[in-house]
This record gives C-alpha cells, sequence and structure tokens, in this order.
C-alpha cells in the first residue's frame, strides 16, 4: 500500500464518521431544513396563488370587459328601448357581443331591498355558471327560482331552498318614482321565489353591505309579469382583444335614451380594481414574510451546522495532521451535511404542496372559486433550487470556516507519534493509524 492513500482513506473514514457518530445532530439540522423550505415554499406559492386570483376567476368566468346601463323608469319598460340600446351598442367597433339585461326592484320579505336582474334570454345566467359555489342555475322556464350572489345571502340571511316573498312595484309606479319618490309604494306583483343557487363574483368582493344586494331571474321572469316595473337596463359588453372607448359605449346609449337618465358604467371597473389592489397587497405582505423566513431560517440551519461541525473539530485536526489538506477535510465534513439539507428541502416542497390549501388569504380567498391543492410547477422548481442552493452554500462556507479554526487551533497542537516507525505507519488501517499515531494535545 502506498503511502499517499492513507489521506484520501482518512478523508472517507472522516465523512462516514459524520453520519454515524452525530446522526442525531444531523437529524435536527434535516427538520429544520425541512420546517424551513415549507413555510417559505408555502408563503411564496401562497403569495403567487393570491396575486393571480382574481385573473384566474376573471378567465374561468368569463367576464365582460365592460359592463354599462342606465338608470330611468320612465322608459326603461320599453321593449323597444332595449332593442336599440342593443343595436347600437353592438354597431361601435371592437365589440363583439352584448348581453342586455332588465334590471327591478324589489323588496323580500317585507325586509331588505334587492336589484333584480333578469335578460331576455338565458346567456347571461349560463355565463354565471362557473361563479356557481352552491346549487344551480335558475331553469330557463322557471320565473319563480332565485339565484343570489354571496352578500345578497349574507344580507338576506337566506339559505338554499328559501321559499321567500319578492314584492315588486308596478310599470305606473315604476315610472313616475323619481318625481314621487313613493319608494313604499310596492304595489306591483308579489312573487313567491325559491332560492335555488348562490354565485361568487369578484365585482361583489368590494362592494359594502351599504349598496344594493343583488339576485338573478331566468328569462321567464319578465314575459310571465309584463306588469312588473322595470328601472332600467345593464349591458354587459365583449369585445375580445380590441380596445373600446368609455364615451363610445356612453355615448351610443345617450343617443336612445333622454340625457336626464343615469347612466354607468366602464371598461376599468372600480370593484375590480379595489379587488385587484387588495390582492396585489396581500400578495407583497407575503412575499416580506416569505423574505424574514428565509433570513432567519438560513441563519438558524447556518448556527446548527456550525454547532455540528465545531463537534467534529478534533477529528479534522487529526486528519489534516496526517497530511490531509483543510479543504478536503472540509469537503468531507460538509458532503453528508448538504445531503441532509437538500433532503430537507425537497420535503418542504412536498409540504408546500399539502400546505397549499392554506392560501390564498382574506378577499383573495373569496376570489378564488375552486378550493384545494394548487402549485405553479415553474415557481416551486424554481424557488426550490434557489433554496437548496443557498442552504448548500451555508453549509459549505460554515464548513470551511470551521476547517479554517481548526487548522488554526487544533492542528497545531496535533503530533503523530511512531510506535512502529515511521516506514510501517502508512500500512496501518485507518482507524489504528488515527487512534494510535495521531493524538490531540489541547492547551489547558
Amino acid at each position: 500500500m502506498s503511502a499517499g492513500l492513507l489521506p484520501a482513506s482518512a478523508v472517507a473514514m472522516l465523512g462516514r464518521s459524520e453520519w454515524r457518530r452525530r446522526r442525531s445532530s444531523l437529524v435536527v439540522i434535516g427538520l429544520m431544513s425541512l420546517l424551513v423550505s415549507s413555510v417559505v415554499l408555502a408563503t411564496l406559492s401562497g403569495a403567487q396563488r393570491t396575486r393571480t386570483a382574481l385573473d384566474r376567476h376573471l378567465a374561468q368566468v368569463d367576464a365582460p370587459d365592460g359592463e354599462f346601463g342606465f338608470f330611468y323608469p320612465a322608459v326603461a319598460n320599453d321593449p323597444a328601448v332595449a332593442a336599440d340600446l342593443v343595436d347600437g351598442v353592438r354597431a361601435i367597433n371592437g365589440v363583439e357581443q352584448v348581453d342586455a339585461q332588465v334590471m327591478i326592484t324589489a323588496q323580500v320579505d317585507g325586509g331588505g331591498y334587492i336589484g333584480l336582474i333578469a335578460g331576455e334570454d338565458n346567456r347571461y345566467i349560463e355565463r354565471l355558471g362557473p361563479e356557481l359555489v352552491a346549487g344551480r342555475l335558475p331553469a330557463s322556464d322557471a320565473a319563480d327560482e332565485l339565484l343570489v350572489l354571496e352578500s345578497t345571502r349574507d344580507g338576506l340571511g337566506v339559505e338554499l331552498g328559501d321559499r321567500v316573498s319578492v314584492a315588486t312595484y308596478s310599470a305606473a309606479t315604476m315610472e313616475t318614482i323619481l318625481e314621487t319618490n313613493a319608494w313604499d309604494q310596492l304595489d306591483g306583483p308579489v312573487l313567491s321565489m325559491t332560492v335555488v343557487g348562490v354565485v361568487r363574483r369578484a365585482e361583489d368582493l368590494a362592494a359594502s353591505r351599504d349598496e344594493l344586494l343583488v339576485a338573478f331571474a331566468g328569462p321567464a321572469l319578465a314575459p310571465q309579469f309584463p306588469e312588473i316595473g322595470q328601472n332600467g337596463l345593464r349591458l354587459r359588453v365583449f369585445t375580445g382583444n380590441a380596445t373600446v372607448d368609455d364615451a363610445a359605449v356612453l355615448d351610443a346609449i345617450g343617443s336612445v335614451v333622454p340625457p336626464e337618465a343615469l347612466l354607468f358604467g366602464t371598461f376599468e371597473s372600480a370593484q375590480i380594481a379595489s379587488v385587484r389592489t387588495a390582492t396585489d397587497t396581500l400578495a407583497n405582505g407575503l412575499l416580506l414574510f416569505a423574505a424574514v423566513a428565509v433570513v432567519a431560517g438560513l441563519l438558524a440551519i447556518a448556527m446548527a451546522v456550525g454547532r455540528h461541525l465545531d463537534s467534529a473539530r478534533s477529528d479534522a485536526a487529526a486528519v489534516q495532521a496526517l497530511g490531509v489538506s483543510a479543504k478536503a477535510v472540509s469537503a468531507s465534513q460538509a458532503v453528508p451535511v448538504a445531503m441532509v439539507v437538500l433532503l430537507g428541502v425537497v420535503g418542504g416542497a412536498v409540504a408546500a404542496v399539502a400546505l397549499s390549501p392554506l392560501f390564498p388569504i382574506s378577499v383573495a380567498r373569496r376570489v378564488e372559486l375552486a378550493d384545494g391543492l394548487w402549485w405553479s410547477p415553474l415557481l416551486l422548481v424554481i424557488s426550490t433550487a434557489l433554496v437548496a442552493i443557498i442552504g448548500m452554500a451555508v453549509v459549505a462556507a460554515q464548513a470551511a470556516r470551521q476547517g479554517r479554526r481548526a487548522s488554526a487551533r487544533d492542528v497545531g497542537c496535533a503530533r503523530v507519534r511512531r510506535p512502529f516507525g515511521a516506514r510501517w505507519r502508512p500500512l496501518l488501517p485507518v482507524p489504528a493509524a488515527i487512534g494510535v499515531s495521531v493524538t490531540v494535545d489541547r492547551p489547558r
């Protein structure tokens, strides 16, 4: 056996010793890596899920690009108005489709008022399908079925299957209500309707409890009860990828209804903008928490790795006394720890996916239409790789630091005894060479 084989054997033995003799310390480091990585990766994934919740909601429900309409009961009950409005808006360059619905003000069970929306066909009800969170959509031929927003359900205190009394205004009363202010004169048909479904709309999340509650009825309502007074029309405008100016749509509506009509609508919904601001703020908060968790977690791991390597300083000094370089010794100590850290980070990635149902948070959770597991493969791979690289860099830095400390403190105190002569020492087994031939004398 050549003398050059001894240092390599010593390095290998030192690496195995790191695992066998200090297994509990490595387990602690692995658990810390698992905990830190799971918290960091889950928070990063949660921030991405929170930030994209609104866009995913809007994409899933095929939301309109803009909503416009008018409040003027004197002309809202004229069927020709709706047709003229739809034709005028649809003629605008860039507009692909227009859905029109009538708006009816009604009182539920003698208490809260609602804005009851009904259309001329079932398209607007079908578009609400992806936003359905409980129950079902009203049947197209049913005039006694009600679909409510979550805020309407909470505001009225109703549940699925409840039968409610809906009092309406007559067409004659509604046409003059702005002049007479006779909002307590509910002289229209009293409908008995059943709550069959609940929907979650992104716009509704920013609505104040003081605003009018909204519910939807099937297209059979208006034809079966023509005597119900309508207070306005709402148009849902779809433009695809085209850019259409708000003023063009409002001008088209204004050309049909009188100037005193209350026009409303935009392609940039204030409610949507409010929800987006809230979700972005929440996502930024989660990113800040993840950054703090990374720093705190890596400091804790660095301290644990430092204590682990410090406990093996005597062995490192003894191996260096045999002629092994400090770099080789540091590498032999770092590899087992780095592997444990890597396993902890990978386990943390799996845990992050398992923790994904905790997100999104606050308003973004209400925007989310589907709960459960969620992850972005690209984000998960990149963030896991970064955490693993940073973790192993911490291990390498600590190992190099401990190697320099061992070289400075202990190697100077190590001396090689040669009870069998220098020529025979390389032939000894590694344990014998270290246990018999090398001792470390620490200063008192």
